[in-house]
């Protein structure tokens, strides 16, 4: 299989519609994908577009762990989604300074420590040549009552023991997005 080339066909702030002219057993197609990377030439997989913060929190030596999920609104489900703090990676940054701004800027905690970053990892391959780096913190501070929000989000912070956050992963009402659901379902079980 080979692409032979690439246009784009609408622009958006933060992602574009592309139309990839690809062969295949001998026999020309379309395939039409967006992608958030300006340079549609460049390999995607060589750094993330965005960082998904999975985060744990203990208050004190004697507190419970809790861990920080998100429940945002997301426009083209129509309904909240369950996650992790996410963001995209701003130009200059590094998958770490933008996981500390993000969590900083959605919950109000602050980063204590990094235990890993994933290399990027595809969100929907057939659709998109997203990629995200999965990073792993411990966390302190408070939520914050007003996160610093854009004005298209509309995001909630829970900070949960694994006994809630179980129950919430079990609730059949709940959607989740991929990535955690995954990640929770090898965990959780």
């Amino acid at each position: 299989m080979k692409v032979n080339s690439v246009k784009q066909l609408f622009d958006a702030k933060w992602i574009g519609l592309y139309s990839a002219n690809y062969t295949h057993k001998g026999k020309t197609s379309e395939w039409v994908f967006a992608s958030r990377n300006k340079d549609v030439d460049a390999s995607p997989a060589e750094k993330g577009d965005a960082v998904v913060v999975v985060a744990s929190y203990k208050k004190n030596l004697f507190s419970k762990r809790r861990y920080i999920i998100t429940k945002e609104f997301r426009v083209p489900i129509r309904d909240y989604e369950y996650g992790f703090p996410a963001g995209l990676i701003d130009d200059g940054e590094d998958p770490i300074k933008a996981s500390i701004r993000e969590l900083k800027e959605e919950t109000g905690f602050l980063v204590d420590k990094i235990y890993k970053v994933s290399p990027p990892i595809f969100s929907s391959g057939g659709f998109s040549d997203e990629a995200v780096h999965m990073v792993f913190v411990s966390c302190f501070g408070d939520i914050r009552v007003t996160p610093e929000l854009g004005d298209a989000e509309d995001i909630k912070t829970l900070l949960l023991t694994k006994k809630e956050l179980k129950a919430l992963f079990l609730n059949k009402d709940a959607k989740w997005g991929c990535r955690p659901w995954c990640l929770l379902q090898g965990w959780l079980g």
